[in-house]
């Protein structure tokens, strides 16, 4: 959300489309919502081949400033 506001992002890389559904929600909110989906709290019959829709190293990977 920071990022858009003050414009750092990449053109073509994370703001591809110009089409951004959750940019107006917090990273760490987002991180929330993926371990609820995760947990099957959310859609508990949709989950993926591996039952996670979003893997846990991608979740609570450090942030990095490159691009």
């Amino acid at each position: 959300k920071s990022e858009y506001a003050t414009g750092y992002a990449t053109l073509y890389g994370d703001m591809c489309g110009a089409f951004a559904p959750i940019k107006d929600i917090y990273k760490t909110d987002v991180f929330a919502m993926c371990r609820l989906r995760n947990d099957g709290k959310i859609l508990p019959d949709h989950l993926g081949p591996d039952d996670l829709v979003m893997p846990e190293r991608v979740i609570s990977k450090p942030p990095s400033a490159e691009l």
